[in-house]
């Protein structure tokens, strides 16, 4: 299921900002809170932690998938499983999340001429999906759908673009080597920080808030600054020039 990127795009679409909030991502965080909790509390014997014996303050652990971690307990009073009976509980847990997310990743993703390039919302929704969904695979699709959606004169539009962007080319090269700039910047050229070390944190939960704030912040904004750009490009505009200076846009109402 894919949710919408913000209020700003195409309604079947999801921008890295609420990823955080997709199916796929709260099941798969309930799914590693659940199983590094449980592994966390337990005692170790040479190093190496043991996981519990079955029993009703583990009922759930087979069915983590599927229980709200605040809704499990945890307790450390307890006696190690076997590690094959760990192992075999861990595999038909994960297998059932591993269902359920190719589940989500199943459904289509949504065309590039169905954003409306008109407006603002249909530019960021047209930008996210093309770098999310399509891929370089989409760049021809797009620079047809931007080319078709463009009123005249389109080449001279084009051309535009490519100055504002600093890249060559006239008329629908002009285009398709923004679009094709603009993919490499999202898909290559996004500079992605290193986790902190878990070993300066107290638990799971405290390394995950870490990792937010000095990681995927990071590069949640580096993507936003690069969508919010050529977004203005498509639009004819200099970049963090807000759109409502523009009088009449270059776009066929």
């Amino acid at each position: 299921m894919r949710q919408q990127r913000d209020a700003e795009t195409h309604p079947k679409s999801s921008i890295i900002d609420d990823a955080a909030n997709s199916d796929a991502a709260m099941l798969m965080e309930a799914i590693a809170n659940e199983l590094l909790a449980k592994i966390a509390c337990l005692p170790k014997i040479d190093g190496d932690p043991l996981l519990p014996a079955s029993g009703k303050a583990h009922s759930a652990f087979a069915d983590a998938a599927a229980t709200p971690l605040a809704e499990t307990e945890i307790s450390s009073q307890t006696t190690p499983w076997s590690r094959a009976e760990a192992v075999e509980k861990i595999e038909v847990q994960m297998s059932a999340a591993g269902q359920a997310l190719q589940a989500l990743w199943d459904e289509p993703p949504p065309l590039l001429e169905s954003f409306n390039l008109s407006v603002k919302e249909g530019r960021r929704g047209f930008l996210w999906s093309l770098f999310m969904d399509h891929y370089e695979h989409g760049l021809f699709l797009a620079v047809q759908h931007v080319w078709t959606s463009l009123a005249e004169p389109k080449a001279v539009r084009c051309t535009l673009m490519a100055q504002l962007a600093k890249l060559p080319g006239v008329g629908r090269t002009a285009l398709k080597n923004v679009l094709a700039e603009y993919l490499d910047e999202t898909l290559y050229r996004v500079d992605f920080p290193p986790l902190p070390d878990k070993e300066g944190y107290s638990d799971f939960n405290a390394w995950s808030e870490a990792c937010q704030k000095e990681s995927w912040d990071v590069v949640t904004a580096q993507f936003e600054e690069i969508v919010s750009r050529y977004e203005a490009i498509l639009d004819g505009r200099k970049p963090n020039v807000p759109a409502d200076n523009v009088i009449a846009g270059p776009w066929v109402s």
